[in-house]
């Protein structure tokens, strides 16, 4: 999640600097109402079913994201006619 914070309180900053307090308040309280709303629909379903069932659902979505993630089309190489500079900034996004 942090990733996600990071990249939203720059957006903030970039495009909200005069109302940031108030952005970054709504940024905090979506994630809470998120975690809070996950938090309370799995106990509604381990209620309702098996610890193993939530497993297996758990698993096949997990298997699903990489498969999904498989599929997505990887960055061109760097071509050997940039600067070294510009082709290690290159390789280091492409990593992350």
């Amino acid at each position: 999640m942090t990733p996600l914070f990071v990249i939203a309180y720059l957006l903030v900053d970039q495009l909200l600097s005069h109302r940031q307090t108030e952005a970054n308040s709504w940024i905090n309280s979506g994630y809470n109402f998120g975690s809070v709303g996950g938090a309370a629909g799995a106990g509604a379903l381990l209620s309702h079913t098996s610890p193993a069932i939530i497993t297996l659902g758990v698993a096949a979505v997990a298997l699903l994201s990489v498969a999904c993630a498989q599929r997505l089309p990887h960055p061109p190489p760097p071509s050997p006619r940039m600067p070294a500079q510009q082709r290690h900034e290159i390789g280091a996004e492409t990593d992350a």
